[in-house]
């Protein structure tokens, strides 16, 4: 085990990769605290200074302390929203019996409605635990810590990212490259087989995974120490913001331990998770499909389950689940197991433990029951066959055979049709209230070019709204009494809404009259298509699903000539390496195009076949949340120069997958490479890192970066 151990961290890519992992993590970590917008909440030094002031009075004494200088006018802006921001973290400080009274109260008008309501047993079985587990915590004291502080170390998920992509790279370089460079062909030679050796590298790469995740952890505690403290380490961990509703008894110094301990569990069942999928899939090919398949699951549970529907044992019991440690801390949760109600944390801990027994017997037993040498059938031609058969071979087509055949590829591109087919949702509704359906129906009539075709259309909807204002004004004043007015009013609530739809259009003409070629549309769906409010994910997610399905389909291309030696052979043909290069170069650009058009085609689709392309000569700063310096693209030209970027972005990323091929010669290490080069900036980005928007290829894979 040792050896391996020391073999493994002699790997340069091992190192690279942890010491990438610790400055990227180092990097978030001071993005998110320095990034903080002084007028919307405390910077750094702010949060600090103000916690120093307070540190050493009572609860109740620095609430009314913090409350005085938050209403204090003479202070400066900045200052004040610092003193409100730690008034509302420290809002439960003082005794903890305060908050325990506003849970009962909650729990007993829960159980005067139950009759009404008609909950379940389990619903009242739950209910019952949680305000049991409470009250073990009556008496308590919530004492004044740094929140922010121990949120950088409970609570930043960009560490576990940063994590797992360092221990896929270790179990890739000390597993699955040693078994495509057909090291494993010695064990038979060694001395006491297959079973020592599997037991001992995944030993050595469990002690790996315990020592990145107490390297990154650590560098949590200490920027969290340098930049906020940590405050009393003796008070309980209801202390921390956010934390007050948790079932953990224990102070900060144990709650510190235990989140490491799950944490560490954590960590060891993916590392299980990699190396048993390593075992069982035969080719690195089915590896991906099956990692991408297991996080993209779980990530989608998490994210996408709700915490009170009836499948929320499954947002919580997945991988990315257990990874959000801090969370399953902060709050006492039940999983319903069998209709009776057991705590999170003992579900997680006993599902730790299962799990790994499971993956490590598993990955040892498939290891040792798996044939190394291949069966192939060696089927060999006559020697005259073989020389017409060479003659004949032409490259082009030879070469899209091999990859699209031999590799999978074109099956690999025809499930992931199906299941972008399989996921497809039409739009339906995009309106934000009633009044926005009247707005469409008021800029339908005259999308386009403001006219004076149009303007007079507008001019007629607005004597008869001024119309309608007087009618409505005259009939309340003929009304007697407050509940007669309020009947004429309700009476004329949908008209109210017309009016409203009909004010939201003045006001896109008012905003429209400066700028040239500007006009009227619907707006709604060209948003979706331009990055607006939350499109931004939208576009996020689908220039993930494409840099994933380029990585799995082109990181073979070259990476098996190196693996099976056919590199050295190229030497040997009339043309050397340049025919093949530009051979390979077409079928990648192709694979790439069509995966770009399943990706982007769809989404097309989705939205213009629901809201039209009514306006699509206007300018595309006829859009608010487009700049002014957009004015001279029509709406088209805009989508077609982001269609044009999120290509050229695909493009790219196949070049460099060529690139990173030739020099790893591996494909699991072009995986790696590729995955941690141009698929972690978006996944960071995702998770809320924005500065990620700008790195890399990111701002041609995005396109909406305007």
């Amino acid at each position: 085990m040792w050896r391996e151990h020391k073999k493994l961290w002699k790997q340069r890519a091992v190192a690279v990769f942890v010491v990438a992992g610790l400055l990227l993590n180092l990097f978030l970590l001071l993005r998110s605290e320095y990034s903080r917008q002084s007028w919307m909440e405390p910077t750094v030094s702010c949060y600090r200074s103000i916690y120093h002031e307070i540190k050493g009075m009572e609860p109740a004494q620095a609430k009314s302390y913090l409350k005085k200088k938050s209403n204090n006018q003479n202070i400066e802006y900045e200052r004040r929203i610092g003193y409100e921001t730690m008034l509302d973290e420290i809002s439960r400080a003082g005794s903890y019996d305060d908050y325990l009274e506003e849970r009962e109260k909650d729990y007993s008008k829960s159980k005067v409605f139950e009759g009404f309501r008609k909950s379940s047993k389990y619903d009242r079985k739950d209910a019952a635990k949680v305000m049991k587990m409470l009250r073990q915590f009556q008496g308590s004291t919530v004492q004044i810590v740094p929140s922010r502080g121990w949120a950088m170390i409970l609570l930043f998920f960009q560490t576990d990212i940063a994590g797992l992509v360092t221990l896929l790279a270790a179990a890739a370089v000390s597993f699955m490259q040693e078994k495509e460079r057909g090291e494993y062909f010695f064990i038979r030679t060694m001395k006491r087989g297959r079973e020592s050796f599997i037991i001992y590298k995944v030993l050595a790469l469990l002690l790996f995974t315990m020592e990145v995740m107490l390297l990154l952890y650590l560098e949590n505690i200490l920027v969290a120490w340098k930049l906020y403290g940590l405050g009393d380490l003796n008070a309980c961990l209801q202390s921390v913001n956010g934390f007050i509703g948790t079932g953990v008894a224990a102070d900060l110094k144990e709650s510190i331990v235990l989140f490491l301990g799950l944490k560490l569990l954590a960590y060891f069942v993916s590392m299980l998770l990699i190396l048993f999928l390593m075992t069982v899939c035969g080719t690195s090919q089915k590896l991906y499909i099956c990692l991408a398949v297991i996080l993209g699951g779980s990530s989608l549970a998490y994210w996408g389950i709700s915490a009170n529907s009836w499948v929320s044992v499954l947002k919580y019991v997945n991988l990315i689940g257990f990874l959000h440690t801090g969370e399953m801390m902060a709050v006492y949760r039940n999983i319903g197991l069998y209709g009776f109600p057991v705590s999170y944390i003992t579900v997680g801990i006993v599902f730790f433990i299962v799990a790994g027994i499971l993956l490590f017997s598993g990955t040892v037993f498939f290891f040792c029951d798996q044939k190394i040498v291949s069966r192939a059938k060696r089927h060999i031609l006559s020697q005259g066959k073989r020389q017409k058969k060479i003659r004949g071979y032409r490259l082009f087509y030879g070469e899209t055979k091999k990859i699209l055949y031999y590799q999978r590829v074109l099956l690999m591109i025809c499930i992931f049709a199906g299941v972008i087919w399989w996921n497809y949702t039409a739009v339906h509704s995009l309106y934000d209230d009633e009044s926005d359906v009247y707005y469409k129906e008021y800029v339908d009539q005259v999308s386009g070019s403001y006219t004076k075709v149009s303007a007079k259309k507008i001019k007629q909807w607005r004597e008869e709204r001024l119309a309608l204002e007087r009618q409505i004004h005259k009939e309340k004043r003929k009304a007697a009494t407050d509940e007669l007015k309020s009947i004429v009013e309700s009476g004329y609530a949908r008209e109210r809404k017309r009016t409203e739809g009909f004010q939201v259009l003045m006001n896109h003409i008012s905003y429209i009259s400066g700028i040239s070629n500007g006009g009227l549309f619907y707006e709604r769906g060209y948003e979706q298509l331009t990055g607006y409010e939350m499109a931004w994910k939208r576009d996020a997610v689908l220039a993930l699903e494409g840099v994933l399905m380029v990585i799995l389909t082109v990181a073979g291309i070259y990476s098996r000539e190196y693996e099976t030696g056919m590199m050295r052979l190229l030497r040997t043909m009339p043309g050397g390496r340049q025919e093949l290069w530009s051979a390979k170069l077409w079928i990648g650009m192709g694979i790439v195009t069509v995966i770009y058009g399943i990706i982007y085609g769809s989404e097309f689709y989705r939205i213009l076949s629901a809201f039209g392309t009514k306006g699509w000569n206007c300018s595309v700063a006829s859009m608010a949340h487009i700049p002014m310096y957009l004015s001279g693209l029509a709406v088209v030209d805009y989508l077609a120069l982001i269609s044009v970027m999120r290509y050229l972005g695909f493009f790219l990323v196949m070049a460099a997958v060529y690139l990173i091929s030739s020099r790893a010669k591996s494909f699991i290490m072009t995986v790696v490479y590729s995955i941690s080069i141009f698929a972690l900036p978006l996944v960071l980005y995702l998770s809320g890192v924005k500065v990620f928007k700008y790195v890399l290829l990111d701002p041609l894979l995005l396109g909406n970066i305007f």
